[in-house]
This record gives C-alpha cells, sequence and structure tokens, in this order.
C-alpha cells in the first residue's frame, strides 16, 4: 500500500498541480504542523516590517526560510554539497507570498480534516527511538546529514 501525503503545489489554469512544491508524508505533515505556530511568528513578524532570517530545519531535508529580504514564507528542500556542511536550497519547493502563506494556514485545518490519518500522525521525533541521541541521529528524517554516517 503506498503512503498517503499532504502536497503543497503550485496549480496553473484551467485546475491542473505542476512539479513545482513539496510533499509531504504524513509524519512531514506532523512536523510542520509541530512547527506551524513558531513559523506564522515568524512570518508575522517580518510582514510587519521586523528584520528576520530565519532558516527551520522541518524534517528531512525539508527546510522553511523566512528572510525579510524577500518577504514570504519559502518551503523547500535542501541539499549537501560534497565539499560543504552547509545545506543549500534546491528547486523542489514553494516560496509563498503573505497572502499565499495566511491562506495556507488557514487551510491547515480543513487539510486535517479532510485528509484521513493526517490529524492523528505523529512527527518521528516523538517516537520511541528518538529518546536519546543515538536513536535521533540514526533516523533518516530527523537527521539526514548525520543518517550517512550510520549506514
Amino acid at each position: 500500500m503506498e503512503e498517503m501525503r499532504v502536497d503543497l503545489r503550485e496549480w496553473v489554469p484551467p485546475n491542473k498541480p505542476t512539479t513545482k512544491g513539496v510533499s509531504f508524508p504524513f509524519k512531514r505533515w506532523a512536523s510542520l504542523r509541530d512547527h506551524l505556530e513558531l513559523i506564522d511568528e515568524k512570518a508575522t513578524a517580518i510582514f510587519d516590517g521586523q528584520n528576520v532570517d530565519e532558516r527551520i530545519h522541518i524534517v528531512g531535508n525539508v527546510h522553511v526560510s523566512i528572510n525579510s529580504k524577500y518577504p514570504g514564507v519559502d518551503i523547500r528542500h535542501f541539499w549537501f554539497p560534497v565539499d560543504s556542511d552547509e545545506p543549500r536550497a534546491s528547486r523542489k519547493g514553494l516560496s509563498l507570498k503573505p497572502d499565499e502563506w495566511q491562506k495556507f494556514k488557514a487551510t491547515f485545518p480543513k487539510v486535517e480534516d479532510m485528509v484521513d490519518g493526517a490529524s492523528e500522525a505523529q512527527a518521528c521525533i516523538h517516537d520511541d527511538d528518538h529518546q536519546n541521541q543515538e536513536g535521533m541521529l540514526r533516523c533518516p528524517e530527523y537527521s539526514p546529514r548525520d543518517y550517512q554516517n550510520w549506514q
């Protein structure tokens, strides 16, 4: 059976999704839910004209970037170059403008009501094997860069 996912996609007329966006298996969706308040706090700060430069690791290689230079919420996959410890943004993701972020945030509870299992999903950080440092470091979702060292 295939894993259920929630996709955040760009749509084009007449009513078709593009490949531009991010796909969230339920555990990643739950992690995004866990970070929603912090993301909204930072997004509200830049929309109010405050200086913010924040990148929040959601899970796996998915990060949310909020930067005053580019007002909006950027939800994107990152990757690690071989010669660097700093992740770099990939093309896989979406940048939401302030009004799009507000719509997405308002839609969040509706998605959880409509998609069976989305509201009950728990982020991997709540799993029993994450209750110690070794368990967290062995998790490909929570610690994707360090996970390579354990294979």
